[in-house]
């Protein structure tokens, strides 16, 4: 059972955390606790299952990554863990997941690529193609967004 103050806690974990070397200070300034007690809520929430992580969103068409596209892998079984590790080490991946397949997609590996351009993001596949020696992939290229937004509990 959720205390009053756990309630809380949630409301503000929920929203955009301050733009500072202690956002969690903010965090317990605003319900009134000492930031130790947020700490220890949070580890407790995620020691216990509660919570799997603390995340944070990237804008990135604010920082000049305005040609976004989804590549889906076709990687063999034994290869996934390297491939996705690697596909994972590039700064301009920011997700990449492994999927089931079907008859129909034999993709088993996504990355979300975020580059500031067409030509920088097929160099980039280019060079993760070369180091792989996968080339069964697909671009998936976004047209519109229609939501992005965290959960809201409280």
């Amino acid at each position: 059972m959720l205390s009053l103050q756990d309630k809380r806690l949630i409301h503000e974990l929920q929203s955009d955390l301050p733009l500072m070397l202690t956002p969690y200070a903010a965090v317990a300034e605003a319900i009134g606790i000492a930031e130790q007690a947020v700490i220890e809520k949070i580890q407790e929430w995620k020691r216990d299952g509660v919570i799997r992580r603390i995340g944070a969103v990237l804008r990135h068409q604010q920082v000049g990554r305005s040609y976004n596209v989804m590549t889906v892998w076709n990687v063999p079984v034994d290869r996934v863990d390297e491939i996705g590790a690697l596909l994972a080490s590039y700064p301009e991946i920011t997700h990449c997941y492994e999927r089931a397949t079907s008859v129909d997609w034999p993709y088993n590996l996504f990355a979300m690529i975020h580059c500031a351009s067409e030509a920088e993001c097929n160099s980039l596949i280019s060079s993760i193609v070369a180091k792989t020696g996968i080339q069964d992939y697909r671009l998936l290229l976004s047209t519109k967004e229609y939501k992005k937004e965290s959960l809201q509990f409280f």
